[in-house]
């Protein structure tokens, strides 16, 4: 679905009755992102329904998930980037790579997923949750040429792995890790990653 597609079907269906409120809950600008998602939800609707997405604050994850469980939604989609679990890993940060923040940046991100998983069990106990995790590749921090993995990027995805792992085993609720190789079935890494866009954008607060 392009952008002109979703808008044109939203824009199709407003006054219609709202079937509910799904929420929308990452740590970057969505900017089309939640114009699309509200379109393909819309897609699963009959034509005189029509439903609201709501979106949380600029760099706030895990608080973005708790505000959505508090709300009377009927679902949430969690969607994780690699800067959701350190500035350092994002686009618009950056840090020397010695290995004391190496050791640093692990630690931090163990931390991180504690607090992330504790937020999307309490939501999936409240509603449905589809999680989508990093989908662009990491930024160059390992010592190794890129046609080579580093012992750091290695680690980091091993976490992420078990993280998924543990949520996806977690009882009760409605949990739904998406694969992390789906939108490689309609784009390539690079055509995902842009970075002029990323800098040029201002976060909403």
């Amino acid at each position: 679905m392009t952008l002109n597609q979703a808008l044109a079907l939203i824009n199709s269906r407003k006054g219609n009755r709202a079937e509910g409120t799904y929420c929308l809950a990452c740590g970057f600008e969505p900017l089309h992102l939640a114009t699309l998602l509200r379109a393909h939800l819309l897609e699963r609707l009959p034509d005189d329904r029509n439903v609201e997405v709501e979106c949380g604050v600029y760099g706030d994850l895990p608080g973005n998930i708790q505000s959505a469980a508090r709300l009377a939604a009927c679902g949430c989609a969690v969607v994780l980037e690699w800067g959701d679990l350190d500035p350092r890993l994002g686009l618009r940060s950056s840090g020397g790579w010695s290995k004391e923040a190496k050791a640093d940046l692990i630690a931090g991100c163990i931390e991180r997923y504690a607090r992330l998983e504790a937020a999307i069990v309490a939501l999936a106990g409240r509603m449905p949750v589809a999680l989508a995790p990093p989908s662009l590749p990491l930024p160059p921090i390992g010592n190794t040429i890129r046609a080579q993995s580093s012992v750091l990027e290695l680690e980091l995805e091993r976490r992420l792995a078990g993280f998924l792992l543990r949520i996806s085993r977690t009882s009760g609720g409605s949990k739904r890790p998406l694969p992390r190789w789906t939108p490689a079935w309609s784009s390539s890494p690079a055509s995902r990653t842009r970075f002029r866009l990323r800098a040029a954008s201002q976060p909403v607060w």
